[in-house]
């Protein structure tokens, strides 16, 4: 048209029309350079980028007067950002105890105690003030505790047996998102939209960083999880035996209301606001939510408040055997059988790899169901019982000489069956969405609102826009077709899930005790884990084999135009690719690409095992201990550590540490070095009681000068050991990938060395670390963005590490007696009180290589110096 186009101007999108070139626009009068899609500015007054007041969205115009005016005169950031977790906190915690003798041989005791955490948590990074100014500002209040009960019976019943019964419960409530922010939905006026909360708006585009992401936090959660455990013990003596014997019950509740967003959730974007073929650079997302122009937005279909139950027996014998009077031995079994996982209505789905699928040509792979429907698999849990969970524990202590003692020991202990399993639900089908989304355009421009809040002020929406939220159209719910999760992401509970991750301890070890009572303690302890949950991989349960990267750009072809390809089909056929999936798989599969055809579960978007039990770790470690109790005003225990820890499993959680999980098929390759791994730890703490003052030996006789000089402590922790694990990341984005992966790791360059030598740290410009040469990206495809093969660094580097730590704290302490009953404590802590600066760790992301920051460190690895005074009074 000829029209100037500024940098951040917004377009109505109430105006999008189709020009022709060469035609006269009827609206502007301007004759048209080319075909095209275009907008007209907004304009009020005589001034561009104004909106008028009679295009301001009604329901928009409800939150306006709530929005604080800017507190910077500055056009963007010009809003005072707050920091920090919990400006709001209450924390309280109530005790009680009981004991009482019944009679001679029977008493019993018990306790009750309360836990309560009131607290305002900040839920993004750009909150502001005021605080907490709902329903504005993304700020959630959120209530945790519950009690803790013990009750236990005793009963001598004779000289060589007690019994012992006890009874304990727990509960510990959670509740998120706390607000009485629904009273402005009503108030909001937008169609169909249910007002049981108020909806989270999110903000996005090229200008949403200098604003802010997220108004609002939606509906509120109430996770109530329990416990209850029985016990019973019979304690037995029989002359070098003491044995014992017992069993235990423990009960799992957790119950759950997370209804997710039943008011909605709603995204702005500055593409609404755009001009076509200017949206980069056009539009303003703030302006868009002006307009009530939304990009996109969903609300939940909540039907089902699930119960899971789980729990656990066991039976458990010991003997603790004093062979002769140097040598004891403890000997002791435990059996444990969980109960399998269940939810109490049987609202519960799954997926099952052997079950034919209807919506794919009954390929194997289908959502299956708990319960005796029709299409339900006639159970009431996924998981199978599990009776294999032996627990030995052998325990051995042998006095060499009278100071000087061998202690050692090995056992089996089993991870518990914690029913909330980390929040995973499997609700596939019983509860749904209702999504609102993108429609074809009249003009043809796919950026046009999806649909907008309410009707504008005073203006004019377009003839065919949508207004409101739709009605829920999906199927009655609960769905059990089993072919109603295709094409969508399904989590499951595999069968084997009751068979739960266990560990294998075992250590031996020296002790001696030198005069002047200084103990010296070396001790070899190492571990094994087994069955260990890996979030990762469960994520990652239907990936596209790492083979098939080597395809490169033809991942994301049409597998069907591809086969028939004279270049791309013996490709293809090289790979041992000659056919489709299953026959209708390009008129019905949710996806037709390649990569997607060579998922072994084509049908799904994705796979998600919610009990990943294949990691394993193994742990060895050299410990030195030296330890002095208080004489001659001294003590002290010093530790030194030097261990190896080795894993695939870094932790249960999807999101741990900074690794990249690359290959779900070859989860060997993922075992190294753990992110908690330091080879080398030494600590030492000491106390030192200065020896002046009554009762000690400098300064006793005078009275007068006892309570200046009395009473005066120095103590000190002083914590060293080895840096930080480090994982190098490629730049290669995982999102662009035509394969679902985590991502991948960089190439190691070999003969080439990963640090360069630099010391103290430069705070303003940074201090490079690593050698930026000594790390590439993997190969790529001709497009550079599809990865040809994962990386070859491990997790982990296992000879590179971060700067070492070291942080000493000192304190003084003077206690002073005013009075036979009254005492007063002054003390003077200092943490870090050499103010150590240290170094952090270097940026480990090729995608910073461009910035020049791979590798480099910016921050300090210590905080300064901080000196705390304090003074306590005893009475």
């Amino acid at each position: 048209m000829g029209r100037p186009v500024f940098k951040n101007e917004i377009y109505d999108p109430t105006t999008t029309r189709n020009v022709t070139a060469g035609q006269v626009d009827p609206v502007t009068r301007l004759i048209a350079n080319a075909d095209a899609v275009i907008r007209d500015p907004f304009s009020s007054g005589g001034s561009l980028n104004v909106i008028p007041a009679g295009e301001f969205s009604k329901a928009t115009s409800v939150l306006l007067p709530l929005i604080p005016d800017p507190s910077l005169p500055v056009n963007i950031n010009n809003s005072f950002r707050l920091s920090g977790c919990c400006p709001i906190l209450s924390r309280n915690a109530y005790t009680a105890k009981i004991d009482h003798v019944l009679t001679s041989k029977q008493k019993i005791w018990g306790s009750f105690t309360w836990n309560h955490r009131d607290r305002y948590n900040r839920n993004s990074n750009r909150t502001f003030l005021p605080f907490p100014g709902q329903p504005i500002n993304p700020v959630k209040r959120q209530i945790v505790g519950g009690p803790q009960v013990r009750i236990a019976h005793a009963w001598t019943i004779n000289s060589r047996s007690v019994n012992e019964f006890s009874v304990g419960y727990n509960r510990f409530q959670n509740k998120n998102n706390i607000t009485d922010n629904a009273k402005f939905t009503p108030q909001l006026g937008i169609p169909g939209l249910p007002n049981d909360c108020f909806p989270p708006i999110h903000f996005s585009g090229h200008n949403s960083s200098a604003f802010a992401p997220l108004f609002g936090v939606g509906c509120k959660n109430v996770d109530p999880s329990e416990s209850y455990v029985y016990q019973d013990t019979l304690s037995y003596l029989r002359g070098k035996h003491s044995l014992k014997f017992g069993g235990e019950i423990r009960r799992y509740r957790y119950n759950t209301y997370e209804p997710g967003n039943l008011s909605g959730n709603f995204f702005f974007n500055d593409l609404q606001t755009a001009l076509p073929g200017f949206t980069s650079a056009t539009g303003h997302p703030f302006a868009s939510f002006m307009l009530g122009a939304v990009q996109r937005a969903d609300r939940s279909i909540y039907t089902t408040e699930p119960g899971y139950r789980a729990g656990l027996y066991a039976f458990f014998a010991q003997d603790d055997f004093k062979v002769s009077p140097k040598l004891t031995l403890n000997l002791g079994l435990r059996w444990e059988i969980p109960m399998p996982q269940r939810e109490v209505q049987n609202h519960e789905s799954g997926f099952d790899p052997t079950v034919s699928n209807p919506g794919a040509d009954n390929i194997p792979g289908a959502l299956v169901l708990l319960g005796g429907c029709q299409t339900c698999i006639h159970r009431n849990s996924f998981q199978d019982w599990y009776f294999k969970e032996f627990g030995p524990r052998i325990g051995l202590a042998y006095q060499i000489q009278k100071n000087f003692v061998f202690r050692g020991g090995y056992g089996i202990s089993y991870g518990a069956p914690i029913e909330n399993n980390f929040g995973s639900q499997n609700l596939f089908g019983f509860n749904s969405g209702a999504p609102l989304i993108v429609r074809s355009s009249p003009t043809g421009f796919r950026e046009d609102p999806a649909a907008y809040w309410s009707a504008l002020t005073s203006s004019s929406l377009p003839a065919l826009a949508r207004v409101g939220v739709p009605p829920y159209t999906g199927p009655t719910l609960p769905n059990r077709d089993p072919a109603s999760a295709n094409g969508q992401t399904l989590d499951f509970m595999p069968r084997n899930a009751a068979a739960q991750p266990y560990a294998q301890n075992w250590s031996s070890g020296l002790q001696y005790l030198f005069p002047h009572d200084v103990m010296l303690q070396a001790d070899y302890v190492g571990s094994k884990g087994t069955r260990l949950l890996n979030g990762y991989f469960g994520f990652w349960f239907n990936q596209t084999p790492s083979k098939y990267m080597a395809l490169g750009d033809i991942l994301g072809d049409d597998l069907a135009t591809d086969l028939a390809d004279p270049v791309n089909g013996p490709i293809l056929a090289s790979f041992g690719i000659t056919k489709l999936p299953y026959p209708d798989f390009e008129n019905n599969n949710w996806d037709t690409s390649v990569a997607t055809a060579l998922t072994p579960f084509p049908q799904y978007s994705g796979l998600v095992n919610n009990y990943p039990a294949f990691g394993n770790s193994t742990y060895h470690s050299l410990q030195l201990m030296a330890r002095k109790t208080a004489s001659h005003g001294l003590s002290f225990i010093a530790a030194y550590t030097f261990s190896k820890t080795l894993t695939d499993t870094d932790s249960a959680l999807y999101a741990s540490g900074s690794q990249v999980v690359q290959d779900f098929y070859n989860r060997k390759a993922e075992k190294g070095i753990a992110s908690f791994d330091f080879p080398q730890v030494l600590k030492l703490t000491w106390i030192y009681e200065l020896p002046f003052g009554h009762g000690k030996k400098w300064l006793n006789a005078s009275r007068s000068l006892d309570r200046l000089v009395s009473g005066w402590q120095v103590t000190a922790i002083q914590n060293y050991r080895s840096g930080d694990p480090l994982a190098i990341t490629s730049s290669l984005d995982p999102s662009n990938f035509f394969l679902q992966m985590n991502g991948v790791r960089a190439d190691i360059v070999p003969g080439v060395a990963q640090t360069v030598s630099n010391h103290g740290l430069d705070v303003a410009n940074g201090t490079q670390y690593l050698n930026p040469f000594a790390f590439v990206d993997p190969p790529t495809s001709p497009s550079g963005g599809q990865p040809l093969r994962i990386g070859d660094s491990p997790g982990f580097l296992t000879h590179t590490r971060g700067p070492g730590h070291s942080n000493e704290d000192f304190g003084i302490v003077k206690n002073t007696r005013i009075t036979e009953r009254v005492s007063a404590q002054f003390r003077a802590d200092m943490f870090n009180v050499f103010n150590r600066t240290g170094r952090g760790d270097p940026d480990t992301c090729l995608c910073d290589a461009a910035d020049g920051l791979f590798g480099v460190i910016t921050d300090p690895g210590n905080d300064p110096r901080v000196i705390q005074l304090a003074l306590r009074l005893n009475f």
